[in-house]
């Protein structure tokens, strides 16, 4: 389990550093300057991280080994590149056996402050876009901030959820009262009830057969509290501007890595297919139904999908089991469909329009992660202004599976609460 602290000392052993902000409920961002990442979303001191990070950075010899490394850097976590992806990562297109990652974006040399309550990273990088054969002189700010619990009504300072009185009944609608709860009319409620106590009796995956309402009489020792779904966020600010005349068009593109072996939730407007980027999905792996295409991200090798701004709603989830708890980590994040999106597919350099991108990795080089992405309208070589600026916030829970669900619903509408 990656925690904050393990992540911070092997960071430091690996001679780098690693800027902490802290939050309420001792929530946690961890953020690296180097590449400018988010590299970790912690709901607590010691819980694990939302985000997927690299195993070379779980212990300090192999962490020093990959920053010396001459090639990509792939810690993990929230970055941002370029698009349109043919030019800033393919030299050579349209031949696409070369892929480099250019060292003045990723890296790049990020400089991080602290403003207030965010921390901020800057990064002036010279970019070469293959097919004008120029460079391009940008800046790139990113500024990481706390996002309040969305879902936490009044409230919105602390990051502790309750969980509904069917979260644990996996036979029971939501909102409704599980047949075999306490009634919460049994007694009046009690001020001295405990923190609830871990649950060990279930085997890791399964749901308890049987729930006991928030409001029941805690007075007798075997009806335990309602347990808590904890929760994590932040808001990014990313600001792109061109410090000189662009030869070619140039956008800003998200890239959120996270633990493989989940399942992305892409809410849509209706019935949507989405376009195939690379790989051979399963027909199994990849559904679309009214309101959401799904899509089971456990394959090996490299598989991606995009899908058109008009058809995306500008949330994405990304649902992951653990043991006997779910985690759900929701992006939010800004369409313009009067925007120019730039990034196409590698095969059709004039199909446009692509907004949403979600990537399978797993292959030794490269790591196992499933990669959460968006564009941005990009800025035009004839257009002005000058610069854009996109935000987006992140959205971080783990607790019980229907509890989780119940969080899919509200968050991501129906049809991500019933995909399984």
């Amino acid at each position: 389990m990656s925690t904050l602290s393990h992540l911070t000392k092997t960071i430091a052993d690996a001679g780098q550093s690693l800027e902490t902000l802290p939050g309420p409920d001792n929530q946690r961002i961890a953020v690296l300057p180097h590449g400018g990442r988010v590299l970790g979303l912690f709901a607590a001191e010691g819980d694990a991280n939302f985000l997927w990070t690299s195993p070379a950075l779980d212990a300090a010899d192999s962490a020093r080994a990959m920053f010396a490394s001459p090639g990509w850097t792939n810690t993990g976590g929230d970055r941002t590149w370029l698009a349109p992806e043919i030019d800033f990562f393919l030299p050579n297109y349209p031949d696409a056996s070369v892929y480099v990652q250019q060292k003045s974006l990723d890296p790049g040399r990020y400089s991080p402050r602290r403003e207030g309550d965010s921390i901020v990273l800057t990064n002036r990088l010279t970019p070469r876009a293959s097919r004008a054969g120029q460079d391009l002189s940008l800046q790139i700010t990113r500024s990481i901030s706390w996002a309040a619990n969305p879902l936490h009504g009044r409230d919105r300072s602390t990051g502790i959820l309750p969980v509904p009185e069917d979260a644990e009944n996996p036979g029971v609608s939501p909102g409704a009262m599980p047949a075999t709860a306490v009634s919460s009319q049994a007694c009046p409620p009690r001020v001295d009830v405990p923190p609830p106590p871990a649950k060990t009796a279930n085997p890791p995956g399964a749901m308890p057969a049987t729930a006991v309402s928030s409001q029941a009489c805690p007075s007798r020792a075997d009806v335990p509290p309602p347990p808590t779904l904890r929760y994590a966020g932040y808001t990014l600010r990313t600001r792109l501007e061109a410090l000189a005349p662009l030869p070619a068009a140039v956008g800003l593109w998200s890239l959120l890595q996270l633990p493989h072996g989940g399942r992305m939730l892409i809410p849509t407007r209706g019935r949507r297919q989405p376009r195939l980027w690379f790989g051979r999905i399963a027909p199994a792996d990849l559904t679309s139904a009214d309101g959401l295409i799904a899509y089971r991200m456990n394959s090996p090798g490299e598989h991606k999908i995009g899908v058109r701004a008009a058809d995306c709603t500008g949330r994405l989830g990304y649902l992951h089991q653990v043991g006997r708890e779910w985690s759900l980590v929701v992006r939010e994040f800004q369409l313009d469909l009067s925007g120019s999106y730039v990034d196409p597919p590698w095969d059709s350099p004039g199909e446009l329009g692509y907004a949403v991108q979600v990537c399978n990795v797993s292959n030794p080089a490269l790591g196992n992660f499933s990669e959460m992405e968006y564009h941005s309208p990009a800025l035009l070589p004839s257009a002005s202004p000058r610069e854009c600026e996109n935000v987006s916030q992140v959205w971080a829970y783990r607790g019980p599976p229907n509890a989780i669900r119940d969080v899919a619903r509200r968050l991501l509408g129906e049809a991500a609460a019933s995909s399984q």
